[in-house]
This record gives structure tokens, C-alpha cells and sequence, in this order.
């Protein structure tokens, strides 16, 4: 299916550096993610790169919580500045219940060149929940933002997640920047997936272009309605250290349980 590209099969596709199956757990469907089979691939790159990628959904919910909903019923950055807008859309990351898992047996040895005919590439993989594509009026994927590009969005969704953006940066005091930012929107739904960062030490992922990065969003981004309604552009963002002293980004990590622990965790694990 993979060298046909049908989607038949559980294939569903790949991206840049991932492929994509279905898999189910019980009675709910998953989409299972694992890097493809290129160059300097290996067991433990492969299971980096996950999780990485579940962290960054868990903290991406962590910022879009701050923004607009608290569980707990605390306050957020859009009802300090009575901004209830959000109230008309629901918008969230894919996270609830994904978790990154490892076989219990090891991959059977096969030939490299039968490897493409494998759905499990290596030992580790991330899954999280499916996500219907939907067909028809008003479903649709949307590209929000790229990794370096600067997102100038124009229609009313874009809009609120370039704000959200931006969010990402002041809320962490400088330390994350979310980017590359995408998902299925239909009847105003909007669901967030395979995100990327970038931090003020480089420490998201291989897609992380640290400070440069950070300080580029900086210098282009132009404040949209949205922002300014939200008071983002008043704030000033401070230039992290990237010598390894301690900062409150790493006071979070503490608190939250995330990517300096070296553990497997579920995204209840992290956010706890």
C-alpha cells in the first residue's frame, strides 16, 4: 500500500518523516505513528522523535488551557481580557488519550528489502486517537502555519491560532514557540495535530530552531486584531539563557513530568 499510496489496509499515509496506520485498542480507533525507514533512523531516534512529538501535544494543550479553558475553573488570558469569542468554537489538540507504547515482543528480522511491507517499522510507536477526515461542506484540513513562516492568517479561525501563537511565547516567558500548526476544522470544530516547537535550548526536537527562531517570530509577526484584544502585544518577551542554567522552564518540566524525566509517560502522566 505504502509504494501504491492507496489507503487500504490500515495504510493511511505518511508525511515528511512519518508513516501512519490504523490500529485499535478495545473499541476505539487509533492512527499509529513511527519515523519512516530513511537515512540515520534508528530504534532510539525513532523513539525520540515521539516522544518529543507527545510531549509537545500535551504542552500544547497546557498553552491553549491557558488561554481559553481551565479544568479546574481557573482563570485564563481570554477572560482576563473578557474575550469570550472562543465560546463559539471548539478548539483543542489531539491529545486526550494518546500515549506512546512499546511492543512486548521484538520486530521478527526480515530483509531490508521487505522492510516497506511492514506495518511496524521499530519496537516503539505513538499513538493517538483517530481523527475522521471529514467529506462534504465546511470539512477540510488547514495548513495554519509553517515551521520558519511567520503565520498572517486572514480568515477567522487562522486568526485566533496566530494569536495562539503568540500566546505559546509570552506564556512561557520566552522559552516555547509553537509552529508548524495544522488541523481538521469542520462545523466549528478545529482539532490540532503533529505539532513542532521552538525553544529557547533546543530541546523539542530535531525540527527545533532554538533562538534564532524565536527571535525571527519576534522581529515579523504583526500583532492581528486578536492579539491586541488579548493584550499580547504589550508584553515583552524575555531572551532565555541556552547555557544550561536553571530557568522556569525548567521549574515546569519538574512540575509537569515531561521530557527531562526520560520516562515513558501518557499524556495523563504529563500533565499531572
Amino acid at each position: 500500500y505504502i509504494n501504491t499510496g492507496k489507503k487500504e489496509g490500515g495504510y493511511l499515509g505518511y508525511g515528511f518523516v512519518k508513516f501512519r496506520f490504523t490500529g485499535r485498542i478495545g473499541g476505539k480507533e487509533y492512527a499509529i505513528f513511527q519515523d519512516k525507514n530513511i537515512g540515520g533512523i534508528t530504534e532510539s531516534t525513532n523513539q525520540c522523535d515521539l516522544r518529543n512529538e507527545l510531549h509537545l501535544l500535551a504542552w500544547g494543550q497546557y498553552f491553549l488551557d491557558s488561554l481559553i479553558f481551565t479544568p479546574s475553573g481557573g482563570s485564563t488570558r481570554s477572560h482576563v481580557f473578557n474575550l469570550t469569542c472562543w465560546s463559539s468554537y471548539h478548539i483543542k489538540w489531539n491529545a486526550d488519550d494518546a500515549f506512546l507504547g512499546c511492543l512486548v515482543e521484538p520486530l521478527a528480522e526480515v530483509p531490508a528489502h521487505e522492510r516497506s511491507k511492514q506495518s511496524l517499522l521499530y519496537s516503539t510507536f505513538l499513538a493517538t486517537p483517530l481523527l475522521p477526515f471529514p467529506v462534504g461542506p465546511g470539512g477540510m484540513e488547514q495548513k495554519i502555519s509553517g515551521n520558519s513562516e511567520v503565520g498572517e492568517n486572514t480568515d477567522h479561525v487562522g486568526i485566533w491560532v496566530d494569536a495562539y501563537t503568540h500566546h505559546t511565547l509570552v506564556d512561557s516567558e520566552g522559552e516555547y514557540l509553537f509552529v508548524d500548526i495544522q488541523g481538521i476544522y469542520s462545523d466549528k470544530r478545529l482539532v490540532l495535530f503533529d505539532p513542532q516547537a521552538h525553544t529557547y535550548d533546543y530541546s523539542s526536537g530535531f525540527w527545533d530552531k532554538g533562538p534564532p527562531a524565536i527571535a525571527a517570530f519576534l522581529k515579523e509577526h504583526k500583532c492581528n486584531k486578536v492579539c491586541r484584544q488579548l493584550g499580547l502585544h504589550r508584553e515583552i518577551v524575555p531572551q532565555k539563557p541556552v547555557d544550561g542554567s536553571t530557568t522556569s522552564a525548567d521549574a515546569m518540566h519538574e512540575k509537569k513530568g515531561t521530557v527531562r524525566s526520560g520516562k515513558y509517560l501518557t499524556l495523563k502522566e504529563l500533565v499531572d
